[in-house]
């Protein structure tokens, strides 16, 4: 029991650095090419800061095909989640400074939100959410990828001095090791937290 309870411990420490790994690598990526930090935001940030719950699930869905019932590990994975960012994260970052965000992101990425939601529970209003359901929810998500693509400025306008100046002093190849590093991690730490849990 304290053996499990210690490797639970230490897998979810594993995908907590190795997030951080990836997300502070993709984002030195992004600034070298003058990313706007919107996309930044919405694209490496939230994927990045999610990788734990993904290749938790990604490891559970195995196990799930291999006849191992981890699918309340997996629903539970992801929706506990996401109401505590929605809740817990965004209301004690409110509370130590107001955040600001403008009508028109709100109304863009509050609706996907919503219709996230949405499509979520229909997809499991049946008891269970199928391979074709589970396509749709990853396609619904490149379609907003690909809104947001067509509807943002994606480059920053910045001095020509001083993008060459990030250019110059972030390596492409060292942040590139880092993310293939720390994607390893999180799968040897995915792993970890559902075997053990």
């Amino acid at each position: 029991m304290l053996t499990e309870v210690f490797l639970l411990i230490f897998g979810l420490f594993i995908l907590w650095r190795a997030s951080d790994m990836t997300v502070d690598a993709a984002r030195r990526l992004a600034e070298k090419y003058s990313i706007s930090p919107t996309i930044i935001g919405l694209t490496v940030v939230s994927i990045g800061t999610s990788l734990p719950e993904i290749f938790t699930n990604v490891y559970a869905g195995f196990q799930i095909r291999n006849g191992v019932e981890l699918s309340n590990l997996a629903i539970g994975t992801t929706l506990g989640s996401q109401i505590s960012q929605i809740t817990i994260i965004l209301g004690i970052t409110a509370i130590f400074g107001a955040i600001c965000v403008s009508r028109k992101d709100l109304k863009r990425d509050g609706t996907m939100l919503i219709i996230a939601i949405f499509g979520m529970i229909l997809a499991g209003w049946d008891g269970r959410i199928t391979q074709l359901e589970g396509l749709i929810l990853v396609i619904s998500y490149l379609l907003y990828l690909a809104y947001i693509n067509m509807t943002t400025n994606i480059i920053k306008n910045i001095k020509k001095e001083v993008r060459e100046k990030k250019r110059k002093d972030i390596r492409a190849s060292g942040q590139l090791f880092l993310i293939t590093i720390s994607i390893i991690l999180l799968i040897y730490g995915g792993k970890l937290v559902v075997d053990n849990a």
